[in-house]
Parts: structure tokens; C-alpha cells; sequence
């Protein structure tokens, strides 16, 4: 089930209100709030809510096949959440970059109520890049194993402040707050109120 989807090409959206919100919902696996084979883009503010519920396995708020991801801002008011009954949850996740160019100042959750493979903001391929993350911002991740609030293959950059919360919880093995796999993470600067957590019932966070 898949509120938008370009099969072929791009999905491009100016903004989102605060009224406005998309919904997929699938009773068994593949729900995807917003889907497409190339790049996704909110090119202003996202204010509404973004939500993807599958019983079985992958449900992601927005999904990229093999293009990139990218938003302007996320409001106070702004929420992507993906929850999948078993495996595979992603609040973002797609094969290249991922941007959100302004501030984040709203909610991110992935959920994988039996499973694991969960990232609040995943790119399989590419670099994750936040200009803040305001102290109303939040990325969480929830599972029973490898979980992660940002997870990339290259560079994971947050220019500016980081005033909110990044947290990745595992029942089990693997939870990691920031995770790259092949580049460096960088943060401007950590505010008072902003934190990074890892925890994991078993091993490695």
C-alpha cells in the first residue's frame, strides 16, 4: 500500500501543511507513506504527518529506490512515523542522499514491533545531511535488533545545532544512535537539551 507512488520517475511536493497528512496502510508487508523509483522532494516545509503501518515486513515514510530524498524543512507540527509488525521500518530511507536542508524540529519514528532492521533515517548508498535539529526535533528508532537513529554509508553531517533527541533502541543486538559505514559524522554543536542514545538488551550500542 503506498500513498504516492512514481514507478518511473521522481515525486516532487512544494509543502505540507499542518492539516495535511498522507497515509498508507497495508494488513500484511510494503507500506509506503511516499514512494518513487528516483528522487523524492518536499522542496518547503513539511507541517503534516507522513505515516506507514504494515503487519508483516517494510513499512517507510518516504522511500527512494535508488535516487535521493529531500526536504526542506519539518515543522514543530511535522511527523513521519513507519511502523512494521515485524521486520524492516524506515522513517527515510532510500539508496542516495538524504537532506533535510533547514531545521528539524518535529518527529521521525521508525518501529519494528517483532523485528529488526529499523532506522529513523537510513541511505543505503549515500550521505545523510541535516541543517538542525531544534530542541522539539526528535529521530527514533525502536526494535528488537539493528537499530538506528541515522544510518548511512557515507558522511552523516548535521551543520548547525542539535538541540533535540536521536535515540535507537534494540530488545536484542546492534543499536546505534549515529552510525556511518564508510564516512565521518559531524555535528556544529550539541546544545544542553540535545542527546544521542543507544541501547541494547544484548550486545554492541
Amino acid at each position: 500500500m503506498t500513498g504516492f507512488y512514481s514507478s518511473d520517475g521522481a515525486v516532487s511536493i512544494g509543502a505540507i501543511a499542518s492539516t495535511g497528512s498522507i497515509t498508507a496502510t497495508a494488513g500484511t508487508n510494503d507500506a509506503y507513506g511516499l514512494r518513487a523509483s528516483g528522487d523524492v522532494t518536499i522542496a518547503g516545509e513539511m507541517a503534516g504527518d507522513i505515516t506507514a503501518s504494515s503487519g508483516g515486513q517494510y513499512a517507510y515514510g518516504i522511500y527512494s529506490a535508488t535516487g535521493a530524498i529531500s526536504i526542506g524543512s519539518i515543522a514543530e507540527t511535522g511527523s513521519i512515523t513507519a511502523t512494521a509488525g515485524t521486520d524492516s521500518a524506515y522513517g527515510l530511507g532510500g539508496a542516495g542522499d538524504i537532506t533535510i536542508t533547514g531545521d528539524m524540529a518535529g518527529t521521525i519514528t521508525a518501529t519494528a514491533t517483532s523485528g529488526s532492521s529499523v532506522s529513523g533515517i537510513y541511505s543505503l548508498n549515500g550521505a545523510i545531511s541535516i541543517g538542525s535539529i531544534a530542541s522539539t526535533g526528535s529521530v527514533t528508532a525502536t526494535g528488537t535488533g539493528n537499530t538506528s537513529g541515522l544510518h548511512a554509508s557515507g558522511d552523516v553531517v548535521i551543520t548547525n545545532a542539535m538541540a533535540g533527541d536521536i535515540a535507537a533502541s534494540s530488545g536484542g543486538h546492534y543499536a546505534y544512535g549515529i552510525y556511518s559505514s564508510g564516512g565521518a559524522i559531524s555535528i556544529g554543536s550539541i546544545a544542553s537539551t540535545g542527546s544521542v542514545t543507544a541501547t541494547a538488551g544484548m550486545d554492541t550500542a
